[in-house]
């Protein structure tokens, strides 16, 4: 959701990104949300997020990084990631990486082709 773009600003070119805001109502950080909840949120979008994370080896998952979107194909609140600044590593930094839905229940199940999709 993020668009490149350049602009002009007192007569210097600029450059940037400009964001797009996802109106949200909760994010799966475990201290607000509730591992109660966490346990709610269906296996694909789990297994989505985890896949794509290690995919761009980012160091910095954390539940604030999570937003809930409630508007969902199966019931469950969907994630969406944001905060994508600390992605794609050198290789010695790798160890660095820390995933807050590693400790979640649907981690244990069996992807479905679904996850990969």
């Amino acid at each position: 959701m993020c668009q490149q773009f350049e602009l002009e600003l007192k007569g210097r070119e600029n450059s940037g990104v400009l964001q797009k805001y996802f109106l949200h109502r909760e994010t799966a950080d475990e201290d607000e949300f509730g591992r109660t909840n966490i346990n709610k949120l269906s296996v694909a979008s789990v297994h989505h997020i985890g896949i794509f994370d290690i995919r761009i080896a980012n160091e910095d998952r954390h539940g604030g990084n999570l937003l809930l979107d409630e508007n969902s194909y199966d019931g469950a609140p969907c994630l969406v990631p944001i905060d994508h600044e600390f992605t794609l590593p050198p290789w010695n930094a790798l160890g660095n990486a820390t995933f807050c839905w590693s400790t979640w229940p649907q981690v244990l199940e069996c992807p479905s082709s679904v996850a990969f999709t």
